[in-house]
């Protein structure tokens, strides 16, 4: 019977989400169609794993194992740019995922549309090494509901935000084909945007057929002589999110930042930055005000930080870690985090987005703008 389900699963699997499932497909199609390049490969393939109940509230529901398949089109980067060297030319895609996670009442199914990368890490006569990482949109057939599905409690909206980890490996038979397996991890989550959001995290192993349209050419090396972009830098930045408060179906609160950092680059691929963050939260101003206090300063915060930056050209990826200085409202304790994406628009400008969180609990997703001062 779990056999037939697991069949059932594959044939029948976009017909419940409907609409959103033919939104996935067209923006697969929208997204290789844009692109001036031809992709260099497809892959397809199948996972089989499970999900990893990081809450204790998660455990009853994890009944099964799970399953999915994925397809994606593939490029490698041509050379043409300093970073490509740096990271020993790593490829990048975009992959269309959908999964059964064991449990179709109260965790569903999923599906995801990411645009990921595969970072070169050891590289062999017949075989290749890749860290993988992906960011996209993902869709849930199952959310919490008050009046018809309270045990569904991972998640509490049908979007949400995919994030992918893991590792891949790549063997090659042939100039044109090759067998791919990974173990991965997927999570998916809206970063409590709306709430109850404690997220589903997909551990999975895969294996996959790959098939290269063009043989992959090696570059020549040591064509690059330019020297580091300017090492320091200063930045003013502008940010804005919105986020729930307990309990689940209450009103949506903005929280506004101000932001000013100095960052240090001593490499092409990493940095450092120094942040002073000024937020202003609505949301802890309603906490508060159950507590009878009421006070402009209520939704007042501040806090210093320290971020790793990982630079590929204009985009990098920051990692950080803050405290707040002053805040009147204390359930979150005293530390705060934020993962984040920013890119150059030009030399002067950025655009970002990211989740702020407070360790693995996420606070609320944030984008903005940046302005380089000096």
């Amino acid at each position: 019977m779990a056999h037939d389900s697991k069949v059932y699963f594959f044939s029948s699997f976009f017909r419940p989400i409907g609409r959103n499932a033919s939104l996935l497909v067209l923006l697969v199609v929208l997204s290789v169609s844009a692109l001036a390049q031809a992709p260099n490969s497809f892959r397809i393939g199948g996972n089989y794993g499970l999900v990893v109940p990081h809450r204790d509230d998660l455990k009853p529901l994890v009944t099964g194992n799970s399953v999915a398949i994925t397809a994606s089109a593939e490029w490698i980067v041509d050379g043409s740019k300093r970073w490509h060297y740096n990271y020993f030319r790593p490829r990048w895609g975009v992959e269309l995922y959908a999964a059964d996670l064991g449990n179709r009442a109260e965790l569903g199914r999923q599906a995801a549309l990411s645009l990921y990368t595969l970072l070169p890490i050891r590289r062999g006569e017949r075989f290749e090494h890749f860290l993988l990482a992906a960011g996209g949109i993902g869709f849930t057939d199952t959310t919490w509901d008050l009046e018809d599905n309270t045990k569904a409690i991972a998640l509490g909206s049908p979007l949400n935000a995919s994030v992918i980890l893991g590792v891949q490996s790549d063997y090659y038979l042939s100039d044109h084909w090759h067998i791919g397996a990974s173990l991965r991890m997927t999570h998916l989550s809206n970063g409590a945007y709306t709430l109850p959001n404690l997220g589903i995290n997909n551990l999975t192993v895969g294996l996959q057929a790959v098939y290269h349209i063009n043989p992959i050419v090696p570059l020549p090396e040591g064509i690059w002589t330019s020297v580091l972009p300017r090492g320091r830098a200063h930045y003013a930045m502008l940010l804005t999110g919105v986020k729930e408060n307990l309990p689940p179906g209450g009103p949506k609160f903005s929280v506004h930042t101000f932001s000013y950092a100095y960052e240090f680059r001593p490499s092409w691929k990493r940095g450092w930055s120094i942040r002073s963050d000024l937020f202003y939260n609505m949301a802890a101003a309603q906490l508060l005000g159950e507590e009878g206090q009421s006070d402009v300063l209520d939704m007042v915060q501040h806090g210093v930080a320290l971020s790793y930056n990982q630079h590929f050209g204009r985009l990098r990826f920051d990692l950080m870690m803050g405290a707040y200085t002053f805040t009147r409202y204390k359930g979150n304790g005293t530390f705060y985090h934020r993962f984040s994406l920013r890119y150059d628009i030009t030399e002067d400008w950025q655009c970002m987005i990211g989740l702020k969180t407070h360790w693995a609990k996420a606070d609320y997703p944030e984008f903005g703008i940046g302005y380089r001062i000096f």
